[in-house]
């Protein structure tokens, strides 16, 4: 792991406006400050040199050293926006990491000059942890930032959270993990078969119970499997159904009999219409004949009497006697009219006859056709009764008929089914016998599926048992033991840094029970006068840095170390300078923050002025 710090740029960040520095090959940088600000009357120190360097963790991990996420924007500007910027390189790829609001969190990603951003921020958050999974606060605050007031000096944790730390920044966590990992993936996959093995139990136990419940059913219906006498039934059903087809075919017969007998009635019913309109066509002739020659004479008659009575009312009306004078014309003599009234009398008695004939004709007549329709009609109901008692008898036949075919049916599909169940009882009794056989066989194989299913449960149950109990160790004691050769490590290179500073190697590292402890000169250092746990503090730091370096390849071009000498005297500065110069040769930029450097006579390479305004504003000189 190669960090190769590069340019860092502040925008409305801390106390800073707009700021740009350039970070490598600074050599030995003094970070001095300047206070103008009317706002704390100028009294402190706060120039904001201390905040400059909590951009860089800002803008990698979105929280500074301190632990600060939020209220980072400059209160003195009413520009909203606020963002830090950093250009850096890391195992050979280019970042530019952009972090800030505006007014909302955003965060851009541009590697080896490609935008590699999310569409959020949260994926842009889980993005630049993926690409940059080693680069924690806990690490740059190891191995980049070491400050004597920072919140996360090592010596500052309490002992059981040392280990802890030592575990993750050295990824000795991380085979912890990959192991819990492991026996978790391993636990998941045993819990999953344990399941299967507890529903495939489940299943063969359900089956079983089917089969056995069916195995029951099956020996039942053997058991009252009793044959029939198929032979007898079927010789009274074939019986039957002869007796019925005989009555059915009688009723035929007699159906057919009385249907012939019913179209012969009703051809004579025919030829009876017939007759009496023949009856009645020669009555009528004759009739007419007859009358109609009386009436011819009786017309000739009336016409005679008519001639006559005119002949008569003209004799009468010859007078011998003058109507003028009443005396009697000479030569004139009146006819003599009785003869011709006497023939006129007879010829009125003939016709008064005649009409006599007439009226008697007609009467006769009337009586003639009066029998003629009382002789049809009393002939039409004969018929007309026998047709009707014929057509019951039909109807009969053939309700007779209807009902013995639905009994004639019946009885034949009961001869069907007899006739098949009597071949198939024996296939069927054979089938019973076959599925109490595989339904047994079945039995077995289930119970055998079971006691195999149980062993394998059993099995994985005591498998993730064992498991358990890895884990358990795992929690309790492989982590200490883990962490023996790194603690032995690290106390090897305090003790050699100690012996830098302060001319002696006792300073000691020991693991007790889940606590790391730190003692100099067998005093815990919460013990320790102030300069000398200020002196022990930057030893562990830069052990710590030697020890990443040796186990976990990390090296970075730059180093900052806020504020270690405050409170030492010279010749403990010297000490420390001596002990960064020996073992920081290889840090192109080492960032001393000091408000003692000429007094403590720190030889430098160049300087960074950091200066805060009148109006609160920090930039660089």
């Amino acid at each position: 792991m190669n960090l190769i710090v590069k340019k860092l740029k502040l925008h409305n960040f801390g106390s800073y406006k707009d700021t740009e520095l350039e970070l490598d090959s600074k050599g030995f940088c003094l970070v001095s400050g300047q206070n103008n600000y009317k706002g704390d009357n100028a009294l402190s120190n706060g120039s904001g040199k201390s905040f400059l360097w909590s951009g860089i963790c800002y803008a990698l991990t979105g929280e500074t050293i301190q632990g600060l996420k939020t209220g980072l924007k400059n209160i003195e500007v009413a520009d909203p926006d606020m963002f830090v910027e950093l250009e850096f390189s890391f195992d050979n790829n280019d970042f530019v990491v952009k972090r800030g609001i505006n007014p909302a969190k955003f965060i851009t990603i541009v590697k080896d000059g490609i935008d590699v951003s999310g569409k959020t921020y949260t994926e842009s958050v889980t993005k630049l942890n993926e690409l940059l999974p080693e680069l924690t606060k806990d690490l740059i605050a190891s191995c980049m930032i070491i400050g004597q007031g920072m919140p996360n000096k090592f010596s500052s944790f309490k002992p059981a959270q040392r280990k802890e730390i030592l575990e993750k920044l050295t990824k000795s966590d991380f085979m912890i993990n990959d192991i819990k990992e492991r026996i978790a993936i391993r636990q998941t996959v045993l819990n999953t078969q344990l399941r299967e093995y507890e529903d495939s139990l489940l299943v063969n136990t359900t089956q079983l119970t089917d089969v056995q419940r069916n195995i029951t059913s099956i020996k039942n219906q053997l058991a009252s499997a009793i044959k029939p006498n198929f032979d007898k039934e079927i010789s009274d059903t074939e019986e039957l159904c002869k007796k019925l087809n005989n009555e059915i075919e009688a009723q035929k017969a007699i159906k057919q009999a009385k249907s012939t007998d019913y179209d012969k009635v009703n051809v004579s019913l025919l030829s009876l219409t017939t007759s009496k309109q023949e009856t009645f066509t020669e009555e009528l002739m004759a009739y007419n004949g007859k009358k109609s020659s009386i009436e011819t004479e009786k017309a000739v008659t009336e016409a005679n009497i008519l001639a006559l009575q005119k002949e008569i009312a003209n004799l009468k009306s010859i007078t011998d006697v003058c109507p003028t004078c009443g005396q009697k014309i000479p030569d004139v003599h009146k006819p003599d009219t009785k003869p011709k009234e006497d023939e006129l009398a007879g010829l009125m008695t003939k016709r008064d006859e005649l009409q006599t004939k007439i009226n008697n004709l007609v009467a006769k007549h009337n009586d003639n056709i009066t029998n003629i329709n009382a002789s049809y009609a009393a002939d039409l109901e004969k018929v007309n009764n026998e047709l009707l008692d014929l057509k019951r008898c039909i109807t009969n036949a053939e309700t007779i008929i209807s009902k013995a075919q639905i009994d004639f049916n019946n009885e034949n599909e009961k001869l069907n089914r007899l006739k098949y169940n009597k071949e198939t009882w024996d296939s069927q009794y054979n089938i019973l016998l076959t599925n109490k056989t595989n339904a047994e066989n079945k039995e077995i194989e289930l119970k055998k599926n079971i006691d195999i299913i149980s062993k394998y449960k059993i099995d994985t149950e005591s498998h993730l048992s064992g498991l358990g109990k890895i884990e358990n160790v795992i929690k309790r004691d492989f982590r200490g033991y883990l962490l023996s050769g790194i603690i032995a490590e690290l106390n090897k290179y305090g003790k050699y840094c100690s012996a830098i500073v302060f001319g002696t190697d006792q300073l000691n590292l020991a693991v007790e029970g889940n606590d790391l402890e730190i003692t100099y000169r067998n005093k815990p250092i919460d013990n320790l006068s102030g300069g000398e746990k200020q002196r022990v503090d930057l030893i562990l730091q830069i052990a710590i840095r030697k020890l990443l370096q040796k186990y976990c390849g990390f090296n970075s071009n730059i180093l900052v170390l806020d504020e270690i000498t405050d409170f030492l005297d010279k010749q403990s500065c010297r000490a420390i300078m001596s002990l960064v110069e020996q073992e920081l040769n290889t840090v192109e930029s080492v960032f001393i923050i000091s408000h003692h450097a000429e007094e403590l006579e720190i030889a430098i390479d160049s300087e960074i002025k950091v200066i805060k305004d009148e109006t609160g504003i920090s930039s660089l000189a």
